[in-house]
């Protein structure tokens, strides 16, 4: 499985790449032979005004199927 991860509104650093793909893999594994890929889109909503904020969006590739 492919894992994409990219961001808005913030710095992706190594550490949250890496964390959000280990995420990623540990509630996909099992399905890990009919996902192809995965996208994940972070974003930061408010800004720079701060506060809890972060907005999570994933689309996986299903093998046979359309995202």
């Amino acid at each position: 499985m492919n894992t994409s991860i990219q961001s808005q509104g913030f710095q992706l650093t190594e550490a949250i790449e890496a964390s959000a793909k280990e995420h990623v893999g540990q509630h996909l594994h099992r399905m890990d032979a009919d996902i192809t890929s995965v996208d994940v889109f972070l974003s930061d909503v408010n800004g720079p005004r701060g506060g809890d904020d972060k907005r999570v969006v994933m689309r996986a590739t299903i093998r046979g199927l359309t995202p």
